[in-house]
């Protein structure tokens, strides 16, 4: 009914039945994608899920509610990462090495990594995409995602323990220390493995991402109680910007480390690398901006040992490990 004002104002699906003309389907609050829908080259990825929208709700032929709720949890992702995005490059400004694009409902965080000793040190090289921030349909909340070269990255960002024999044998011996002692030893000897501090540093983006696309909405117009409305929203907009910002500087910081350093150094070396071997954190004070983090390392030295083990039944067993 016309009384029912919850969807105004807000990017949501209204269906609705009309005598003698049938079931209408419009957005509510979505007056601005109509608008760009008249460009087909501005955002390709809104109209075709537009057009499948209106298509499975109007068209007889292609009737479907699910394809309907599909198209509009989409539409509604791909326009709160552009507030997110819009929201980041208008209050927070970030670095000019770092770039943001939204691709198909997805952040795409890019970095233009460069060397002091190369001539484009001044960040006039292409960027590289590091990592994305994708939107869970189920939550809403945003995630990210690596690159498949990446898997030192991928398992460091989950605290995998497969991602460093050194962090799982730790690991091990903290779990141990904690049972025997009771105390909590163990954690201050993680605390400064690479899968605490990678994990931990994503989890802060996506909080800080999540409260900031809370706060920016999915764009358009907003209905303002007074005067002092644009005001504090644009203040709290700005203090969760600059959260977001601290954050996405030093996630774009490990990601070069662990991800873009790892594929090179692989293709460079021929071996994958191996966190957390290397020592700790390097900490330089007459570097203020220095991402403390444990460095990677390349096992140069290898060798195949061949190891016998006697089993409870007497039966001998040959096992082999590379050192």
């Amino acid at each position: 009914p016309k009384s029912d004002r919850r969807g105004e104002q807000r990017l949501s699906l209204v269906i609705r039945a009309v005598p003698t003309v049938g079931l209408v389907v419009s957005l509510s609050g979505g007056a601005d994608l109509a608008t760009e829908r008249v460009d087909e080259s501005v955002n390709s990825h809104m109209n075709r899920n537009l057009e499948k929208l209106l298509s499975s709700i109007q068209d007889p032929f292609q009737l479907s509610m699910s394809d309907a709720l599909l198209a509009a949890t989409v539409l509604c992702a791909d326009r709160r990462c552009e507030a997110v995005v819009s929201a980041l490059r208008r209050q927070s400004k970030l670095p000019s090495w770092i770039h943001l694009e939204v691709e198909c409902g997805t952040i795409a965080i890019a970095a233009t990594v460069t060397y002091p000793t190369s001539s484009n040190s001044e960040g006039s090289g292409k960027p590289t995409i590091l990592f994305r921030m994708a939107l869970d349909s189920r939550t809403g909340r945003f995630t990210p995602t690596f690159p498949r070269p990446a898997s030192i990255l991928r398992m460091l960002a989950c605290n995998d323990p497969s991602a460093s024999e050194t962090q799982a044998l730790h690991s091990a011996a903290a779990l141990q220390s904690v049972t025997r002692l009771n105390d909590k030893r163990g954690d201050a000897t993680l605390r400064d493995s690479s899968g605490r501090i990678v994990r931990d540093a994503f989890e802060s983006l996506s909080r800080s991402m999540d409260t900031l696309g809370r706060k920016c909405g999915v764009l358009g117009k907003w209905n303002d109680l007074n005067a002092q409305s644009v005001t504090l929203r644009e203040k709290s907009i700005g203090l969760s910007a600059q959260d977001a910002r601290a954050s996405l500087i030093t996630c774009c910081g490990l990601s070069a480390v662990y991800g873009v350093g790892a594929i090179a150094m692989k293709i460079v070396a021929g071996v994958d690398c191996v966190a957390d071997a290397a020592g700790g954190p390097i900490v330089d004070e007459s570097i203020p901006n220095l991402l403390r983090c444990p460095p990677l390392s390349v096992p140069m030295h290898q060798q195949l040992v061949e190891k016998v083990t006697k089993e409870g039944d007497g039966e001998i067993k040959r096992t082999s490990q590379i050192q």
